[in-house]
């Protein structure tokens, strides 16, 4: 089991060609995770994609084989640092990104933090002009009580606030 060791984080590789990491909400815990449920999902993304290219898959801080941080911890730097980590001991000094909502939050700062992204795919908000506080409130209500599709990543109810210290873009002038 892959596990970068300054972080915690664990992660797989599938495929031979060029680097691309698949972020959130794409996992290398996916299976064991939605046990079976969304097996699909990664079996899916992987027969696509390995023929042409060398995929990184990595849980996110705090799910699935990772290492748990206090959810406050987890900001958009260390979530940033925690994935070029895992790019780093995976061997990757470049590569494309695809995110999706939370993973594509990361997936920008990443990029206007340093220059190893060659693409960036993102999806499920809009990432220039996005109503942010909006989407930050939106995390905010359900801190305590996390809907149910969310249950499924997290370890428990507490994590959800996560995703609070992780979304915001209104700084970073998005």
């Amino acid at each position: 089991m892959p596990l970068e060791p300054h972080t915690g984080i664990h992660y797989e590789l599938h495929g031979q060609g060029t680097p691309l990491f698949l972020g959130f909400p794409i996992f290398a815990s996916h299976l064991e995770m939605f046990e079976g449920r969304q097996a699909g999902v990664l079996r899916g993304f992987l027969a696509r994609l390995t023929d042409r290219y060398r995929v990184l898959v990595a849980d996110y801080p705090s799910i699935g084989k990772s290492r748990s941080f206090a959810p406050e911890q987890l900001t958009v730097e260390r979530a940033c640092e925690h994935m070029l980590a895992v790019a780093d001991h995976a061997g990757f000094e470049t590569f494309a990104w695809w995110g999706y909502s939370v993973g594509a939050v990361v997936g920008l700062h990443m990029a206007t933090r340093n220059d190893r992204l060659t693409a960036l795919a993102m999806g499920g908000w809009p990432p220039l002009g996005g109503d942010y506080t909006a989407m930050a409130h939106a995390a905010s209500v359900h801190v305590g009580n996390p809907p149910e599709h969310a249950k499924a990543v997290l370890r428990n109810d507490d994590q959800y606030r996560q995703w609070s210290t992780t979304l915001p873009c209104e700084a970073a002038g998005f």
